[in-house]
């Protein structure tokens, strides 16, 4: 729970930071167009709690690897010809647990050819899974 409102808060603080109101992940602003103290904001962020396995058949291969994450293709169930990269994040290696939040704010806000797209979100105890173009 403290890793998933930590990570709220920084898609809260990204959204303010660019100025979004609505969307995928927002925040809730005063009648003087300021966010609410983070203590008492609320944000909106479509993370699902089922499973990433039942909704995606994820490879063994690594398409990528850092620090905290790793990155593998996966392909959607319900659409097998539909190819993702699904960006595995290891809560328990990742120290700043807000600078997630901020990756997703940014990623949630650009449509942009030249940026990749950020599809789902999907978390459990240890991992926080992002769903990429």
């Amino acid at each position: 729970p403290f890793a998933h409102q930590a990570i709220l808060r920084g898609v809260a603080h990204q959204a303010d930071k660019m100025g979004q109101t609505s969307g995928v992940c927002c925040a809730m602003r005063d009648a003087d167009d300021s966010l609410k103290p983070a203590e008492q904001e609320q944000v909106s962020l479509n993370v699902s709690k089922v499973p990433v396995k039942r909704v995606y058949n994820i490879e063994k291969t690594l398409l990528g690897s850092g620090s905290v994450a790793t990155v593998k293709k996966a392909w959607w169930r319900r659409r097998p010809h539909i190819a993702r990269a699904i960006k595995e994040v290891d809560l328990n290696k990742v120290r700043n647990k807000v600078a997630i939040g901020r990756e997703i704010g940014i990623l949630t806000a650009f449509d942009h050819p030249n940026i990749v797209k950020l599809f789902e979100s999907y978390s459990d105890s240890q991992h926080f899974h992002l769903v990429l173009e």
